[in-house]
């Protein structure tokens, strides 16, 4: 864990994009290939936190967070609870990330898919390849977290595809971000996480393709 005073407050967009990122109470930095767990309960009075230059690592998160910070990351699959705050993320590429929180913005990254519940429509800046679909994590304790970090207004909500692209001003829809196809939502937890989370999405897509074989199944019988 570093040391450090983090906040939940998003400070102006040029000071934010220009400013170095703060330490904060408790970090993960510097790891490859790890699986890295914070449970409910670990964190003391001072829950902020800051993922930093991580790579193909697998980050799972079952305890309220009153504010996240995320920067140079790659590779990784991060399953997150509830962020009571902000979420900051600067040069995420190429990540698959599930979180609830407050507030979202997005700095300098690219291709990642995000499956977020939302207070407000996430911001991007300066990405591409940004992927939205509904927050589908599931956990045993995530909906009294949910309601401990003040969040029940943001269950079932439609903030997590009201993007706003700071950087495209034109009238056309941005280019920089999409809707991920419910096809492709089907996204299962990194076997380090397997145990601890579940993606709803992925059940259901599963519970789908079983039904659709017994179709099938019946189907051959009767023609036979």
């Amino acid at each position: 864990s570093g040391a450090g005073g983090a906040t939940a407050t998003v400070t102006t967009d040029a000071a934010e994009a220009a400013a170095p990122m703060q330490e904060a109470t408790h970090s993960f930095i510097g790891q490859t290939g790890a699986t890295l767990v914070v449970e409910a309960g670990s964190l003391g009075d001072q829950s902020d936190y800051f993922l930093k230059d991580l790579k193909d690592c697998v980050i799972v998160v079952r305890e309220v967070l009153s504010a996240l910070k995320m920067e140079n990351i790659s590779g990784c699959s991060l399953y997150i609870g509830p962020v009571a705050g902000s979420l900051l993320v600067r040069e995420v590429h190429n990540s698959d990330i599930f979180v609830c929180a407050r507030q979202l913005r997005i700095h300098d990254s690219t291709e990642c898919n995000w499956y977020v519940q939302m207070a407000s429509g996430p911001i991007i800046e300066d990405c591409s390849g940004m992927r939205f679909a509904p927050y589908t994590l599931e956990y045993p304790d995530l909906p009294a977290q949910v309601e401990r970090a003040a969040l029940q207004s943001t269950v079932g909500s439609d903030w997590w595809r009201q993007v706003k692209d700071f950087k495209w001003h034109r009238a056309q829809a941005s280019p920089n971000w999409s809707v991920l196809p419910e096809e492709k939502r089907g996204h299962r937890p990194a076997a380090a996480a397997a145990a601890l989370v579940k993606n709803t999405a992925a059940a259901a897509q599963v519970a789908d393709e079983g039904a659709e074989g017994g179709a099938d199944g019946e189907d051959s019988e009767d023609e036979l």
